[in-house]
């Protein structure tokens, strides 16, 4: 079909607004002022336009929806309403978070009366969202849009917004828009897709064996239910996605939700464990060991995987190894749960329920790698924060308004370990005094025991509060965010900082 005549009925095409391997996208001309014209090239795109003129017609008018017009009765080619507005990904960029999260509403909404009317529109991406200089949504493009009595053929959709189950070659269903609108605001929060690849074909594996990073990661200070949102629309199985009605409810209400907790760094290490969370899910047995010294975030590297696990319809267990065994074979769900390294037994545990190919995923916080569990376990090692982590840090515990002239000093001094730079973030806006006096009892007996030599190994550390080295790990954590302490030895025990001294009459604070 290679036919261009200068007019297609009523319409003159006056500027090419898109080129595609199946249609073309004009600017035209026509009885009701300028429209957007699409016209077959390839035979094969008919299907496309006659099914965007069906699901219009079933829809009929909505104010949220750019308007079918006309359509050629051979069906090479349909005009629609032109809309004026950017992307909703490039709109955002110049938004705040209330005019944000309206749009955002409004799209749920409309995605919600497509439903409500049977229609699946199946191509939710930010390319088909435009807002306009209110804040105010069109959702266009119906190619790929399914009816209730369709019966799709071959793959519908983009990849990089497709979900897991379309690209498996499964029908588009209602979860299929939730997972477009999550990905559809995960790419307007990020700056970029849920998955991004150098090879495009990639994209049509990724989203089915791993999850993406969470979107926190990339915009400090969002609100924390706008960022589980965000994540449970994007979940591999349809099943476990929030649903458009909860979201619609989810992005009314979240501006009154504390911020979202940032994780910055540690990129690879975060992959590996996203990986090893999802082979878990999907049946395998995996054991990861997060190891390092005090503060380097091992724990912040655990939870955010126990988190991706829940997303994923995984079974948090907390027991000891002892029981861990018993109680993983009685799960319906594959397991997750996290262990010290210290806790007696856990290595042992963790080699049996590999051995035994028991389906679960269990993390280990450890100090060390642990040689005996050789390579049926996965080690990782937080590296130190580069420079510019440590300023997204701060952001994240500041905003985007942080001051950051001491920025550079805090890394250098913590040598990139993020407990550190924390500490020395709150300590320099609060007076040691203040800081002590709101310790933990035994947050306290840890910090006069450092205080006593000035530095302690752990062991002896643990020996002399009569406690366990994971409990005394525990309660150090928190002088270490206070910026009292610090690791010392390669990890291996304690020092005290300027931070952690005893104030004295006359000295400042």
């Amino acid at each position: 079909m290679s036919v261009n005549p200068d007019s297609y009925g009523p319409y003159v095409p006056l500027k090419q607004l898109a080129l595609g391997g199946q249609g073309n996208v004009w600017l035209a001309k026509g009885p009701e002022g300028e429209v957007v014209l699409k016209i077959v090239r390839v035979e094969g795109h008919k299907e496309a336009l006659a099914r965007e003129v069906r699901a219009q017609t079933a829809l009929g008018r909505h104010p949220k929806v750019a308007r079918l017009l006309d359509a050629a009765p051979d069906g090479t080619w349909i005009a629609t309403q032109r809309i004026f507005g950017l992307q909703m990904d490039k709109w955002t960029a110049h938004s705040d978070m209330t005019e944000f999260l309206g749009a955002a509403a409004e799209l749920a909404q409309t995605i919600a009366a497509l439903h409500e009317k049977g229609i699946i529109h199946g191509d939710i991406k930010p390319a088909n969202v435009l807002v306009d200089v209110d804040a105010h949504i069109t959702l266009l493009d119906f190619g790929c849009a399914t009816i209730a009595d369709d019966a799709p053929q071959g793959f519908r959709g983009t990849p990089g917004f497709a979900a897991p189950e379309v690209l498996r070659g499964q029908p588009a269903t209602v979860a299929t828009d939730a997972y477009g609108l999550g990905g559809t605001l995960y790419a307007a929060l990020a700056g970029r897709p849920p998955f991004v690849a150098p090879d495009p074909a990639a994209l049509g594996y990724l989203p089915q064996v791993s999850v993406p990073e969470p979107v926190s990661s990339f915009r400090a200070g969002l609100p924390s239910a706008l960022a589980s949102l965000v994540m449970s629309l994007l979940a591999r199985d349809p099943a476990r996605r929030t649903s458009i009605a909860k979201a619609i409810e989810t992005l009314q209400t979240a501006a009154t939700s504390a911020p979202a907790h940032s994780v910055v760094g540690m990129r690879q290490e975060r992959d590996a464990l996203r990986r090893a969370v999802v082979g878990a899910a999907d049946g395998e047995c995996r054991v990861v060991v997060v190891y390092g010294p005090a503060g380097c975030g091992r724990r912040t590297l655990i939870g955010e995987a126990a988190e991706c696990a829940k997303r994923e319809g995984m079974q948090v267990l907390a027991v000891e190894p002892k029981e861990l065994l018993a109680a993983m074979k009685k799960t319906k769900r594959a397991p997750v749960v996290a262990l010290r390294s210290t806790q007696a037994g856990a290595a042992e545990i963790a080699k049996t329920l590999v051995d035994a190919s028991i389906p679960g995923l269990i993390l280990l916080h450890s100090d060390r790698p642990i040689p005996a569990l050789g390579a049926k376990a996965n080690h990782l090692t937080p590296p130190p924060l580069s420079r510019e982590d440590a300023e997204l840090l701060v952001k994240s515990l500041e905003g985007e308004e942080a001051s950051l002239e001491s920025v550079e000093r805090w890394w250098r001094e913590s040598f990139g370990n993020p407990v550190s730079i924390i500490g020395r973030w709150r300590g320099d806006r609060a007076p040691r005094s203040s800081l002590e006096n709101d310790l933990p009892p035994p947050s306290r007996k840890v910090l006069l025991a450092v205080r006593a030599t000035g530095e302690i190994t752990l062991p002896e550390l643990s020996r002399q509060l009569g406690a366990g080295e994971h409990e005394v790990l525990d309660h150090t954590e928190v002088l270490l965010a206070q910026g009292m302490v610090e690791p010392s030895q390669n990890g291996a025990a304690i020092r005290l900082t300027f931070r952690g001294r005893t104030v004295t009459a006359g000295e400042p604070e």
